[in-house]
This record gives C-alpha cells, structure tokens and sequence, in this order.
C-alpha cells in the first residue's frame, strides 16, 4: 500500500509538520544489517535493492494550509524528509492558495530533495494555475522565446540546477494536473506565449483529492490543437545521443500542453553537426589495429573509437589539410600545402618501427595501462583458421579466453555451426566461468555420438535441445537451440561456483513469433535475450528455427557471455557515504564519452548494464567509469563506476 505524506503549511510559505507518516524504522534496520554485504561484495540482493529503490517504494505527499505552526513538528518533518525515504515520493498534491513553483523550489532546495522524483503534480481549485505554471517557467528559461531567431529553443539557467535538472517536475517526466475550470481564466491565456514547457499538462473535473485517488486515469490531455513546434532539451525526449558521426538528436513537443510528439521523422538538433573527437574506449584487437610486441612479450593493438571503428594511428596519420589550419592557426596561404605535406611525411615516419609514435604506443602493459594511443593483452596462441575480417575482435577474444578448440571446430569458422561444435564452446564456456572441470555423462548417452563434447555437455545438463537418446551432432544449430546451450552453460556456472546474474524482465512479447518458441527453450530464450546475448532476427521477429549462426558468430556470443554475471542492473549507492567509505564528489552525470548528457541520477536509481567484454583499465577516465543503457535511447553511456553496487536476484 502506498504511504502519504500529509504535510501542512503556513501562509509564510513556511513548512509545518507530518500529519501522519510510517515509520521507516525497519527498513533502516534491514539496511544496516546488510551493509557488511554491500561495502565487501558491492552489491544487493533484489530485496535490498528492492526495498530501497523509488519506484517500489512510491510515496505521496500532501500540502495543505494550516492556521498554527509548532516548531516542534517542523523539526520532526525535517528529520523525516532528511531520510532517504524522500525520493521516494512521486505524486504530489497542492491545496495551498499561495503555492507556486518557488514554493516548491523551496521545498526542493532545503527538503531533502523530495522532488527528485515527482512524476505528478496535481493543483487543486485553490492554487493560481497562472501565477504557479508562470513562475516554474521563470525557474527553467533563462532567455524569452524568440520566434524564427536562433534562441527559438529553451535555454536552461545554470544556477539551482537541484530544481531544473534534479527536481522531477523540470526533468521532462512530470505530469501537471489543473483543474479544468482553471483554464479560461488562467492556462490558455499563458499559453499565447509559447514556451516549449518540459511537463505535460492534464486537466481534471470534480474533486481533486477524489481524483488524486485515482491518478492519471482521472484526467484527460488538454490542448487548443497540438503544435509540434517546441524544443525542449531533456532526458526523455531524446532521439539520439551525438557520436562522430551523428548530431545530438530530440524529438519536438506541443508548444502549448508540452506532450512529446516521439516522432522519429521529425527531430531537431543544438546546432552541433557531430561529436570534434572521437571515443576512443574500444578495445579490438582484429588484424588492422596490431601495432607490436611490448617488452614484456605481451601484444600491443590501437584504442578504437566506439562509434566509427577508426584506431588512433588512422586516425592521426588521417588529418586533413582543412583541420591542419584550424588546429594550427594558419591561413590557405602560398607554401601552407608543402608544410603540411612535410608534417604528413613526418607522421607516417613517426608511426614506422623505431619511430617516436611508434615506441610511444608500444610503452604500456596489462599491469599499466595508461596509454591514451593504445592497450596490451598477453600473448596467445595463433588462431590458424579462416577468419572473416569483421569477426576477427570477437574470435580472437574467444581464443584469449580459452574458449576456441580448432581440433573440433575446424579451419574455417565461415561455415555454419553444427550441434557437435555448439556443444564444444557451450563446455569450455562453463568450464571458464567455473573453474571446474565438467564430468562426463556415461558413454551411452547418445547413440550417434561418443564425443567428449556431446558427453561432457550431457554431463554439465547441456543438451541445447537434443532428442531422447540422440544429440544429432552434424545437425545445423537453429536461434533457440544456441540460446539454450549458453544458457545452459551459465546454469551449470551458477549451481557449481555460485555465479550469480541479475534478476531481468521476459522481453520476448516484443516478438511477434514468440508463440513458436518452443516449450524447452522459452526460459533460455527469455534469459539470454534480456541480457543483450542472443536477440531476434530483427526487433520485432525472433525466427528461432532459423539456422543463422557461423562458428565466428558462435564463438563471439559465447566470448560476451563471459561477462553475463556482470550484465543487469546497477543501482547507485545510499547517501550515508560514511558508512560505505566512499566519497561520490557530485558527480552524478551521465557521460557520453567526453560530453555530458541530460541524464541525472542520485541514490537509488538503477540502470541496465550491457555486455561490455574486455573490461581492460586503459586510460585514466575508462577506469572511473562503466557502461550503462540510456533508458531512452537505448545508447550506451558511461557513469561513475564507484557510485553504483551490482543487483543480484535472491
């Protein structure tokens, strides 16, 4: 049952006391308790998680006037709001005649933040619809709307950012209720002057507290005709984020009631074409990034950028006369294209073996990897087989990771994959991630084969949909049936080294053919798409009869499953650093790459990791931070990885 937080106020805009509140007592026990698990493991339970994270905790809180002010109580509503409990509150109701959005911003400011998570205001009869829409936009628009100049978008302020960027009501996640009698005397007028608002605004009839009751399906949208026209620059309006080689992209509002067109064909950018730099955090060691071997015997490859692919000797031998100038200064002038030749010719020598790039690239370690050109990995044996171009990272990878096996597999990982070989990487897989040797079951397993793989795999309870009796091992291996010898790989981890995974939601009604998933493989299927291992043929068709896998495929699916322990989802720290050690020194921004986002988080919020093998410690910012999923966007970004604990299924 959801808690209420009734809190009544003075006309001094002056906060009184809690009415009534549950006590969080035990669930302050609870934490206590298990903090010995979080600081030495970094992680929670789901139910720690659970108990802590807003959206299952949801609370409402109530203003309401009051003619008496007892200290006494404003204190114990200061050391209840002063909790962590107050980001748990998401649906506010104002009964207050003098309440504005500076009201509220007070409330924000020096309460603990109670509206970090606000997803619903509801105004009643008394408030002044007018004056509180007028003055929460005071808050968030620094320049007035300029129609058909270049300051026809919002501008943010950069001060009280607890409010604009924080406080959920300016986030672009918040509802606005108004009473529906409020409009001509109040609302539409205020709309003449259009100001892209980052809430949405919903209208009401009758009672508000009876309406409050039954939330959003109470009210109806409200708009003299929808006008997707505004721009409005917030989290959950984004389309994409900007890389070298896309600008950053949001989808238009109404200017008028601020609901979010989320068209994909009609966007609008900030003006800036693409990302100057390049992201250079991607660790591929395919053929064309090689650079050497190190001193201590070890192979040295380029940093990739993460967007486009280039390594960073293409990238610097690739500099282009136009950038020359702007980097250095100079004009087109008689004699600039011969010195920029020259500095050309002395790059490409610089790069040659022996030379200053060259050696600097190759100075660096798996022990210190600090080296903003490149990275080492340990030497390995030489994969002999015929490779594709494009699988030479993955495959390569597998190999380091002990999980290719060329007596079995063969000399050509282009071909279609069969049961036998499938079988093959599903045990070393397990074998990894245990740490064990996997027993193999009784030679008369299978009547058609007596491989060590089909047998350890039957040993291991991998059987990847094999018949009774035969594991038809030349057989071709169809979408679910792989899903099922990895997941199966993962379970035998699970059971006999303790791995845990996070817990996960099914996405496949998402599918149109989900039905035709087969009985036996629906969990596996369920399990290894919601972690990002093996997905659908397309985003709405899963096909999983069909028979779409390579060896090389195969073996680039298993090399991510490595990290499936370290797949799910993240929930930031509590507030009491204290008692973790840890120092979060405001920095509560997601980044992309070099460039911060829109996207906010402070204690509590959760947020999905993907697949993110290597996880090799390169240059100083890659060993602060860790990949997570835009929730919008669905784009990776990057975020302090100290402030946030793995969530770990019960």
């Amino acid at each position: 049952m959801k808690k209420t937080f009734k809190i009544t106020a003075l006309s001094t805009l002056i906060i009184g006391f809690f009415v009534s509140v549950a006590s969080a007592k035990d669930l302050v026990t609870y934490i206590d308790n298990a903090y010995k698990e979080i600081i030495e493991k970094q992680i929670y339970t789901e139910k720690q998680a659970d108990a802590l994270w807003w959206k299952t905790n949801e609370r409402d809180m109530i203003l309401t006037p009051n003619e008496e002010y007892d200290d006494l109580g404003d204190k114990f509503y200061d050391s209840k709001l002063r909790s962590d409990e107050s980001l748990n509150i998401t649906r506010l109701l104002v009964d207050y005649p003098s309440a504005t959005a500076a009201y509220l911003h007070q409330i924000q400011l020096e309460r603990s933040n109670c509206l970090q998570n606000i997803r619903e205001v509801w105004l009643s009869p008394q408030v002044d619809v007018y004056a509180f829409i007028n003055e929460l936009s005071y808050w968030f628009v620094q320049d007035e709307y300029k129609v058909g100049t270049k300051a026809d978008f919002i501008k943010y302020r950069d001060y009280d950012s607890d409010f604009l960027y924080n406080g959920g009501m300016m986030n672009g996640f918040c509802t606005i209720y108004v009473p529906e009698s409020e409009l001509p005397k109040g609302l539409l007028s205020y709309s003449s002057k259009p100001l892209s608002p980052v809430y949405f605004v919903k209208v009401y009839s009758g009672d508000v507290y009876e309406a409050f009751k039954k939330g959003d399906s109470a009210a109806m949208e409200w708009c003299p005709g929808h006008d997707y026209t505004g721009k409005a620059y917030t989290a959950s309006r984004m389309k994409q984020h900007m890389t070298c080689r896309q600008p950053n992209e949001w989808y238009y509002s109404c200017k008028w009631c601020g609901k979010c067109e989320y068209n994909p064909k009609h966007t609008f950018s900030d003006g800036v074409p693409k990302s100057p730099v390049h992201d250079f955090a991607r660790f591929d060691i395919s053929d064309k990034n090689y650079i050497g071997t190190n001193k201590q015997g070890e192979e040295v490859y380029c940093l990739s950028c993460r967007w486009c692919g280039i390594n960073t000797r293409d990238d610097d031998l690739g500099l282009t006369y136009k950038f020359f100038l702007y980097s250095t200064g100079n004009k087109d002038v008689p004699g600039m294209k011969e010195a920029y030749n020259m500095y050309m010719e002395q790059k490409k020598n610089s790069w040659k073996k022996g030379g200053q790039n060259y050696e600097q690239a190759l100075d660096v370690s798996t022990k210190v990897n600090l080296n903003p050109w490149s990275f080492a990995v340990p030497k390995s044996k030489d994969v002999k087989a015929k490779i594709s171009e494009n699988a030479q990272d993955g495959v390569y990878w597998a190999a380091r990771n002990g999980l290719v096996d060329e007596s079995v597999l063969g000399d050509d990982f282009t071909k279609p994959l069969t049961r036998l070989q499938a079988s093959a990487i599903a045990v070393t897989l397990a074998e990894k991630l245990s740490g064990k040797s996997v027993s193999s079951a009784k030679s008369k397993t299978y009547s058609d084969t007596k491989s060590k793989y089909a047998l350890k795999a039957a040993g291991a309870g991998i059987y990847g949909g094999a018949s009774e009796g035969k594991f038809n091992p030349d057989g071709a291996v169809d979408r679910e049936q792989l899903a099922t010898f990895f997941y199966q790989a993962l379970m035998y981890a699970k059971k006999n080294k303790n791995v845990r995974y996070s817990p996960y939601e099914s996405k496949l009604s998402r599918y149109s053919d989900s039905e035709s998933i087969a009985d036996w493989a629906k969990e596996a299927v369920a399990f290894m798409d919601a972690f990002g291992l093996v997905e659908g043929e397309t985003s709405t068709k899963f096909s999983p009869a069909e028979n779409a896998y390579t060896i090389e495929q195969a073996l680039a699916i298993a090399n991510n499953s490595l990290d499936a322990p370290n797949i799910g989802w993240y929930q930031s720290g509590p507030s009491d650093t204290n008692k973790l050690g840890l120092s979060f020194e405001n920095d509560f921004q997601l980044q992309n790459g070099v460039v911060g986002t829109l996207l906010e988080y402070r204690n509590y919020e959760r947020f999905w990791r993907p697949f993110a093998i290597p996880d090799i410690p390169a240059a100083a910012t890659l060993l602060e931070r860790f990949a997570v999923l835009d929730p919008y966007t669905n784009e990776r970004v990057y975020a302090r990885k100290i402030n946030f604990f793995a969530v770990k299924a019960d």
